[in-house]
């Protein structure tokens, strides 16, 4: 069967995972700023040009802080 990660590791990878998708939002922001385009930017980080584009649009409007993950309802994600 599957092992479960303990506790105080779960946490540390749900934020590890948190950091990392703040990363590649702010990435694609400075690619963008260097003048490359929605669609080579989600080549290169291997997201959607849609994503890309909802991400700078939130950079452009909302500035650095949009690019964080926003608070969710309900139950958080179980990592195992």
């Amino acid at each position: 069967g599957q092992r479960r990660l303990p506790p105080g590791l779960r946490e540390k990878a749900a934020k590890a995972q948190k950091v990392a998708r703040v990363a590649v939002r702010l990435r694609a922001v400075v690619l963008a700023m260097k003048g490359r385009d929605a669609p080579t930017i989600a080549d290169d980080l291997g997201r959607s040009r849609r994503a890309v584009q909802q991400w700078i649009r939130w950079y452009n409007t909302e500035g650095l802080d949009a690019l964080c993950d926003a608070p969710r309802s309900g139950q958080p994600r179980k990592l195992t």
